[in-house]
């Protein structure tokens, strides 16, 4: 334990100044086809607890029936970039489709109180999908905050952008790597 919080101590200074520098840092191809299989992975478990938590829930919220259908589409339009992403082709309207699908449900998500389930699952989408946006030079078209549910209790996030994110991943890559050798 505290070696993580020293390391975490020494990756703050790092992040912040990486996030300082204007040269952004690209994706090779392993990495963006993990970013891609983590979004097809995390799509199918945001649908199947948004489809539960609405049945458990009773309520029918307006348009429940066509939000299920915009998060099918998200959902496959995962799968198909999943399939179509290969070294031979970027899959750019690919992409374009994940993003345009993923802006619906972020909309969707910033009018609309859900289960802290159902935002956990869409806030762990969200840094794979600005990733994704980042690579290809696209926006991700969405709100930054999602509707306020009545058993929330009030948190101040801090959500860290791009260049952060992608210093952290490497920090964390770089103490795995290390601790695996001693």
């Amino acid at each position: 334990m505290r070696c993580l919080k020293f390391a975490l101590g020494l990756a703050v200074p790092r992040v912040l100044c990486q996030a300082a520098s204007s040269t952004p840092q690209r994706m090779g191809y392993a990495e963006t086809k993990r970013t891609i299989e983590r979004i097809r992975d995390q799509s199918s478990k945001f649908k199947d607890n948004f489809e539960l938590d609405i049945s458990k829930s009773g309520l029918d919220l307006s348009g429940s029936h066509e939000r299920k259908r915009e998060i099918n589409r998200f959902e496959e339009s995962a799968e198909r970039l999943k399939k179509n992403y290969h070294k031979e082709n970027a899959a750019v309207s690919s992409v374009s489709d994940v993003l345009s699908q993923a802006s619906v449900i972020g909309r969707f998500m910033a009018e609309h109180p859900v289960t802290p389930r159902v935002q956990d699952e869409w806030l762990l989408l969200r840094p794979d999908l600005d990733l994704l946006a980042g690579f290809y030079g696209m926006t991700t078209n969405r709100p930054s905050v999602l509707a306020r549910t009545e058993w929330e209790s009030p948190v101040a996030t801090v959500r860290p952008d791009r260049e952060q994110m992608l210093g952290l991943i490497n920090i964390f890559r770089q103490m795995r790597t290390h601790s695996t050798r001693m």
